[in-house]
């Protein structure tokens, strides 16, 4: 199972092939079949045919749906993730991406063939060689569970990119390949090893812009703003853009950092920072301030955001030396930024991502965004100290490399036996072993209700997080919290015979019982794991108002959910960070019922406690009751909110981590809970079929759907429906929990998904 850890095989360069160039690399030869290709690709045009290997008889390539095809077979999965790297084997043993098979395959004899000749987007580690290859002798997984490149004997070619004056060098036993349509400045570090920044091509907002150059050039964009792959959630960071070369004072773009749920079509708006091209005002959302700076065609711009202290340096380079700008003040210099002083804005209070704004449907924009990718102008190529690139190295290294540790999604079929005769033990298949604390159950094939289970209440005690019933006793349901699984029983709800159930499963501290919780006006009996962000809290109400109970997660919980045990009652779910107002609104996650007021529910929370109200749903006299908590924790968990836009091209919800688990509630309208699974959905399958879900507040069995689709990508998800539930023109809010982080210091990045 395992490989091996982080960093163990980097990969130095890549190439980079702009489709406006042209660009191809091309060989007089003969392979007969079977040969194996094995490449690593970042993409960057999506819906549109890209070429990776062409020759008579045979080739690979995606298809204009985003479809991967070899030498006729195409995938059923799309692949349109341009924010990270695919790794793509074919051989006649199949097609597989990032080491997991996508259809089989027959290889042709292949002559004077061509790599990438119609492709845009980066290349890296191209291996082509005779004879069949197995997947596993290029890549493999790590310790962490990722997807990760493999030193590989060289073959007939092996292709490094090494040499940025001759990109055909060939490390294998074969001649050399013929360039054409490429420069020395197309050799890139962007690699599946060190995966670099780019404008986002699943912006919903990219169809209005031309992006080139690997998506580092952005133009035109009338009324619309482009953001890029990378949300600053914390730390120092540093990139340059440059103006495009017919920029013009009286219609130029805006060139900042925006909100990432950002529905405007303007950075001069609400959670936008900005330089104005035309006069070269800077902009704190709508309000701008003139500056001395003048802009013109071919101009650098710097920008210094510190998303710890809030803090944001606007400034522009000439003749190699940064001037920032400093509204009412003297120009700063890169000691003020280092030193933290004189920003440009200060309270910049939410993370942001580089954004930019069209203004006309001209070649208004960007010669150039560079996130570290190439050598910077200002001050001799190095940002201001303490400052950094826009690459997964860069981000901080997360609490949790390997998520599978703390939660895990496990299908399984029942086998309708019943715990005298052993039952049906469920091993977890995660990279890590995990003993769960939390067990919440569907049946995937029959209206059944949900069961949920966990280790503050004890085995075979169940809820049903879609109904109203109260706790119930089933001694033929969960009646192990194992080392590295559960064990179920005979009851129909989790164990039909021939039946498949999917459970998702999150780790607390291992404790059954809980652990006497003495903080606040109501004790509690708590499981609690902080490095996750999650705890389970038992305890009895005693009628009065303003109670608080302790959680002991030592942060504010994101949110938190309350099911009633000895009341048949709703269950309320309650606090997100924006949209519904933290505290003072409550949602039903049985109930398709929008977000209503809370005075006498969940009234607030912080570190150590969550205060409840009077009512019986949460704190009536006597009554008991168990609650979760979340928090957010960078890499592995979001509870969020996005604003949807009732369109097909839907809004991308950045997330940090390719997401496992997605929940969605239309905050204010009277829709279901829809509930994406990525064990369930192992791809990303267009619009035609959809994607497969569940519901938290209903029986249904699982279906799959067009009008609520969306994709699961490598730093978050992206809506690619109209439908109510995911994306009208409301606010939504969603739980995610992660497969893989996105990226980190000491971890390997993401495949693309």
């Amino acid at each position: 199972m395992f490989g091996s850890t982080a960093g163990a095989y980097e990969i130095g360069y890549s190439c980079r092939f702009n489709e406006d160039d042209s660009p191809e690399l091309s060989r007089t030869y003969t392979l007969n079949a079977p040969w194996t290709l094995s490449v690593w690709v970042k993409r960057c045009e999506l819906s549109s045919e890209n070429l990776i290997l062409g020759a008579s008889g045979g080739e690979v390539n995606f298809n204009s749906d985003d479809t991967l095809e070899s030498e006729g077979t195409s995938s059923t999965a799309v692949f349109r993730d341009a924010a990270a790297w695919y790794h793509i084997h074919v051989s006649n043993n199949g097609q597989f991406v990032n080491g997991v098979s996508h259809g089989s395959v027959t290889t042709t004899n292949l002559s004077n063939a061509k790599l990438f000749d119609d492709f845009d987007g980066y290349v890296a580690e191209v291996h082509l060689q005779a004879g069949t290859s197995a997947v596993g002798n290029f890549g493999e997984t790590n310790d962490d569970g990722v997807w990760v490149p493999k030193s590989a004997s060289a073959g007939d070619t092996y292709l490094k990119f090494a040499d940025d004056s001759n990109f055909g060098v060939n490390s294998g036993s074969g001649s050399n390949w013929s360039t054409s349509g490429l420069a020395s400045a197309d050799q890139m570090p962007d690699t599946p090893t060190k995966n670099y920044c780019v404008m986002n091509a699943v912006d919903p907002s990219a169809d209005e812009f031309t992006l080139t150059e690997g998506n580092l050039r952005t133009t035109s964009g009338d009324g619309a703003v482009i953001r890029s792959t990378f949300l600053m959630e914390s730390g120092k960071w540093y990139w340059e853009s440059q103006t495009s070369s017919s920029v013009t004072d009286d219609a130029s773009p805006r060139i900042g950092i925006q909100l990432p749920d950002s529905s405007s079509t303007s950075i001069a708006s609400t959670g936008g920072y900005a330089i104005d091209c035309d006069g070269g005002k800077i902009y704190n959302g709508s309000s701008a301030t003139a500056t001395s700076t003048t802009v013109s065609a071919n101009d650098y711009f710097s920008f210094a955001y510190d998303a710890d202290a809030e803090k944001l340096w606007i400034g522009k380079v000439v003749s190699g030396t940064r001037t920032w700008l400093n509204p009412g003040g003297s120009a700063a210099s890169d000691a003020n930024v280092t030193s933290g002083t004189n920003a440009t804005y200060t309270s910049v209070t939410a993370p942001r991502l580089a954004a930019m704004e069209g203004h006309d449907e001209r070649d208004q924009g960007t010669d150039g965004w560079n996130f570290g990718q190439k050598t910077f102008q200002g001050n001799s190529g190095t940002p201001p100290t303490d400052f950094v690139s826009l690459d997964t190295s860069n981000i901080a290294a997360p609490d949790i490399k390997d998520p599978s540790g703390y939660f895990q999604t496990e299908l399984y079929t029942g086998n309708g036996t019943a715990i005298g005769s052993g039952g049906n033990a469920i091993t977890f298949s995660g990279n890590s072993s995990m003993q769960p604390d939390f067990v919440w159950i569907k049946n995937r094939d029959a209206d059944d209700d949900h069961s949920n289970y966990d280790s503050v209440r004890g085995t075979t005690k169940q809820l049903e997080m879609n109904s109203t019933d109260t706790e119930t006793t089933e001694s033929e349901s969960l009646t192990t919290f194992g080392s590295d699984g559960f064990t179920v029983g005979s009851l129909n709800q989790v164990n039909t015979n021939t039946e498949n159930f999917v459970a998702w499963c999150w780790k607390g501290d291992g404790t059954a019982g809980g652990t006497l919780n003495e903080v606040g006006d109501i004790n509690s009996q708590v499981n609690v794991n902080t490095t996750a962000g999650f705890s389970i809290v038992g305890y009895t109400g005693n009628g009065s108002d303003s109670q608080t109970i302790g959680h002991g997660l030592g942060v504010t919980p994101q949110t938190v959910l309350v099911l009633p045990r000895s009341s048949g009652d709703h269950h309320l779910i309650s606090n997100w960070e924006t949209g519904v107002t933290a505290f003072s609104e409550k949602l039903k996650i049985n109930d398709r019922e929008g977000a209503t007021s809370s005075s006498t529910q969940v009234k607030g929370g912080g570190s150590t406690t969550f205060t409840v109200g009077t009512d019986g749903n949460i704190n009536g006299s006597g009554s008991t009751y168990i609650a979760y908590c979340f928090a957010n924790v960078e890499g592995f968990s979001k509870l969020g909110t996005y604003t949807g836009n009732g369109n097909a091209d839907g809004p991308f919800v950045y997330c940090g981590f390719r997401p496992r688990l997605i929940v969605i509630k239309a905050a204010t309208a009277t829709e279901s809970w829809p509930m994406y699974d990525a064990a369930i959905n192992s791809y990303n399958s267009g619009t035609t079929t959809g994607m497969v879900q569940l519901f938290t507040n209903n029986t249904n069995a699982e279906s799959a759907g067009s009008n609520e689709n969306l994709d699961i990508l490598s730093n978050g998800f992206k809506l690619r429906s109209t439908n109510d539930p995911v994306n009208s023109s409301n606010t939504y809010i969603f739980m995610a929990f992660a497969e893989n982080p996105f990226g980190g210091s000491g971890v390997a990045p993401a495949p693309a998904r």
